[in-house]
């Protein structure tokens, strides 16, 4: 009985040793751009506004996203250097920032 339980123990810590070392650090030079989207007028969050990051020197697309039921975004994993937002949604002027 006693052997049982210690192989039982002994499998389930070679399990929790894998699953720990496969958690995903960000790496030190990526970046995270996280906000909120509102009305200007209402100030109320805007749901399902694009949020779509270009790269300044050159404009390429980098990544981009959807705003939720908060107007909140997060864009993970930005590789460090200069870039500008564009934020867009039906029926409001798109904004560069």
């Amino acid at each position: 009985m006693i052997q049982r339980i210690s192989a039982i123990v002994l499998v389930l810590f070679s399990y929790t040793s894998d699953i720990i070392s496969q958690q995903r650090q960000l790496p030190k030079d990526r970046g995270v751009i996280s906000g909120k989207i509102f009305d200007f007028n209402d100030r109320v969050p805007v749901e399902y506004a694009n949020i779509i990051l270009f790269n300044s020197k050159d404009s390429s697309l980098v990544t981009g996203t959807v705003t939720d039921k908060s107007g909140s975004f997060k864009l993970s994993s930005i590789p460090e250097g200069k870039y500008y937002l564009n934020i867009q949604f039906i029926g409001y002027e798109k904004r560069m920032v």
